[in-house]
């Protein structure tokens, strides 16, 4: 084989190379702006989530008197329960929010029955802690 056969073949090699990659990249890029169009609203709702789950705790976690508790806690968790449907499809997710839920509900539970409510706060504390955590590995992209 010539010389110049071994460069006409390398060369068209090349060229093909280059044509495929450009496709390859053009065809990610366009699959990656679809997945964001997807994934927006569930970082939106996640930040949601997390924006009432910090007031909740705020709330939950002060040494208010028991009425001001419920008359502040309970609409909030009512709006948590309800944003949290669009997330179902996160599993790990899902069940820290319900771990959650059930956590700022104890600790209204054990105010209503005039007990030592400082371990259901520290329950509430570690699972929003969790929360947050789960969110943000949503919002990173890791959330499934």
């Amino acid at each position: 084989m010539t010389t110049l056969k071994v460069v006409i073949i390398s060369g068209c090699v090349s060229i093909f190379v280059a044509v495929l990659s450009a496709v390859l990249n053009h065809f990610l890029a366009q699959r990656r702006e679809r997945m964001k169009k997807l994934w927006e609203p569930d970082v939106e709702k996640a930040q949601k989530i997390e924006e009432l789950a910090s007031k909740i705790t705020g709330r939950l976690g002060s040494h208010i008197r028991l009425g001001t508790q419920a008359e502040l806690a309970v609409p909030l968790l009512e709006q948590l329960n309800q944003n949290m449907g669009v997330l179902l499809k996160y599993k790990r997710l899902n069940l820290i929010m319900l771990d959650f839920q059930y956590a700022a509900n104890r600790v209204l539970d054990t105010a209503r029955h005039n007990e030592n409510e400082d371990l259901d706060k520290e329950y509430l504390r570690k699972t929003y802690e969790k929360l947050l955590t789960a969110c943000e590995r949503l919002s990173k992209g890791k959330g499934k």
